[in-house]
């Protein structure tokens, strides 16, 4: 049997089988003074100068992120710690295991909201999405050490 079908069988056609298209969009016209032969010799330079580029501005970025880090550490530390003393930022509270004994909770982090705080006994009482009503009070600088609490959707600084 022959067909004209696109198959990897003579015996066993797919007559639903793939055939190559030529999309314009993937389509590149290159210049005529350019062919297989002399491609690599015009896009050596090119690559070299890419990879050249790339070790430069890697450099630049890791150089300025130590900088920025370093010059910024304090700086943004206490600006996160400030966002918990704001009526209104969400948090997340990790419950461990031994918390959640007895509560028919699961372990993990829940999310929950600022709702009223003291920044001169480093408190602040949360209220979880999942109890509305129900106030909790929390030591802040204890619950950040041991990072049992974070700020929520925080960004990169």
């Amino acid at each position: 049997m022959t067909t004209n079908v696109p198959s990897l069988s003579l015996n066993n056609p797919r007559y639903m089988a793939s055939v190559f298209k030529v999309y314009s969009k993937s389509v590149f016209k290159a210049p005529t003074h350019i062919n297989v032969d002399n491609i690599e010799d015009i896009l050596s330079p090119l690559e070299d100068d890419l990879k050249l580029l790339n070790r430069v501005d890697r450099q630049q970025a890791e150089l300025l992120i130590d900088r920025n880090f370093t010059a910024n550490q304090n700086q943004r530390d206490d600006h996160e710690y400030e966002r918990y003393f704001e009526v209104g930022t969400k948090v997340q509270v990790k419950w461990s295991i031994g918390d959640v004994v007895g509560s028919g909770r699961r372990q993990g982090w829940y999310s929950a909201e600022v709702q009223d705080y003291d920044v001169a006994n480093d408190w602040i009482k949360i209220e979880y999405q999942s109890e509305p009503g129900s106030v909790y009070k929390m030591e802040l600088s204890p619950s950040i050490e041991s990072k049992c609490i974070k700020l929520k959707n925080k960004g990169l600084f």
